[in-house]
């Protein structure tokens, strides 16, 4: 190999992706994605080193996602191995989730669905399985946030007793509680905090049980927390917290849903359900100042109309009517841009309470013109 050559494999990241896909021998389906995902993070320094050079990680994942939705396409009528489809897969869940945080939802979704067709037989095969099944558990958790982002609160629970089912079928602890904390997610969103804290005690429960990674251990502490602030337990909250701040780490296990934007977001939500106003506008607005690519195109929206709700709700001193707008007006456009139901849904509510704050403020009445759907 020419250095001319071996430079340009270097530069271009759908070259490095493919050839670790198409050099995969083995079932373990995990430690793939954990090189796909090593891969991924470890081009962004060379980016910074010669930019005109690069492929974007945006383009080498789009072909990435849309390689594997060919071959499960020809896979279906030329009988491509299995083998094949799960390594193409797995990759290509593997690109899905870091689609998730920026804005191409649909294509994901798309995508998602492709991979499930052709993933759903190979479960029905005892020597893939476990592995057709831990996939197809991680197809489900992503569909479950995509659809609650795209169409609202209530559209991933099919999905979520899907993701709850494989995880079984799989026999993969760590998926069974990230299926629980996902379905807890969901109807914690769905402000029916009861059924939200039933599940994350559930899930926090079985972690005791299991070598957990970290980053679950988070996850899993930080939504409880959550709950149990919804719930007014405040020092049940606080000690969850703690435990989500202890074991947080954004290392590996993309399919965590748990970067550092949700980290923050959660902090803030306990700090709000408490009534420390001031605390929660602050963890908020770390979200903001997060780079793009270690948080997510949602968890900036969230956590700007959730300073919003925040500023409309303090008592410890007087609102900010100026900070109020202007933070409105940056969610509904994030909103938008994004086609995003839930927090479409999320920034009308918001705007009910300005109104109430300000009944007689012409400036919030006028935000209704922005209102107007996509």
């Amino acid at each position: 190999m020419t250095d001319n050559i071996r430079a340009g494999l270097s530069y271009d990241l759908t070259s490095r992706l493919m050839r670790i896909i198409f050099s995969w021998r083995k079932q373990d389906t995990y430690e793939l994605q954990n090189k796909i995902n090593q891969t991924i993070n470890d081009y962004d320094p060379i980016v910074e080193m010669d930019i005109e050079r690069t492929i974007t990680r945006r383009d080498a994942l789009r072909t990435l996602v849309l390689f594997a939705c060919e071959t499960c396409y020809i896979g279906t009528a030329k009988k491509a191995g299995s083998e094949e489809i799960l390594a193409q897969c797995a990759a290509a869940i593997t690109a899905c989730w870091y689609l998730r945080k920026g804005k191409e939802l649909a294509l994901a979704n798309d995508a998602v669905s492709t991979y499930i067709a052709s993933l759903q037989p190979l479960a029905e095969i005892n020597a893939s399985k476990k592995s057709a099944s831990a996939l197809l558990t991680q197809c489900y958790l992503l569909k479950a946030t995509l659809s609650r982002l795209v169409e609202g609160h209530d559209q991933p629970l099919s999905h979520l007793e899907q993701a709850q089912r494989f995880s079984g079928m799989a026999e993969d602890p760590i998926l069974q509680v990230l299926a629980l904390r996902t379905l807890a997610a969901t109807y914690s969103y769905g402000n029916k905090s009861s059924a939200a804290l039933t599940l994350g005690e559930k899930a926090a429960e079985k972690l005791k049980n299991i070598s957990a990674p970290p980053k679950l251990q988070s996850f899993v502490y930080a939504g409880l927390a959550n709950y149990q602030a919804q719930c007014s337990l405040k020092n049940d909250s606080l000690k969850s917290l703690e435990m989500a701040n202890k074991t947080f780490t954004e290392e590996s296990y993309i399919w965590i849903d748990h970067p550092e934007s949700n980290m923050w977001i959660n902090t803030g939500m306990v700090n709000l359900h408490l009534g420390d106003f001031q605390s929660a506008i602050t963890a908020f607005g770390r979200v903001e100042t997060l780079p793009d690519l270690s948080g997510s195109s949602d968890g900036k929206i969230e956590a700007t109309i959730n300073s919003v709700v925040a500023e409309v709700q303090r008592d410890d001193r007087p609102r900010d009517l100026d900070r109020c707008i202007a933070l409105w007006q940056q969610g509904i456009n994030g909103a938008k841009a994004l086609k995003s139901e839930q927090w479409f849904s999320e920034a009308k509510n918001a705007h009910r309470l300005m109104c109430a704050a300000w009944p007689t403020e012409q400036r919030i009445k006028a935000l209704r013109e922005q209102l107007a759907h996509w």
